[in-house]
């Protein structure tokens, strides 16, 4: 199962190389609590709000939202 987490973990670090965001050790780690795909939408949110200007603090809106429950778009979450 620990071997399960960071694996996932490492595609989180890869998702965020990828989308060019840099998120703190507490945000990942509540990432990876999230099924990956969900984590996916929600780093796939977080970028457009960065660019956007939006958000200032994409770590704190990660843990926030997930704090508050995180449901995806497809399970009717808000965009």
């Amino acid at each position: 199962m620990e071997d399960e987490i960071a694996y996932e973990g490492n595609d989180i670090h890869e998702r965020l190389q990828e989308l060019g965001l840099e998120l703190n050790n507490e945000a990942v780690k509540a990432l990876s609590n999230l099924d990956l795909t969900h984590a996916f939408e929600l780093l796939e949110t977080v970028k457009s709000k960065v660019d956007m200007g939006h958000i200032k603090s994409p770590s704190n809106y990660v843990c926030a939202t997930i704090a508050r429950g995180y449901v995806p778009q497809a399970d009717g979450g808000a965009v």
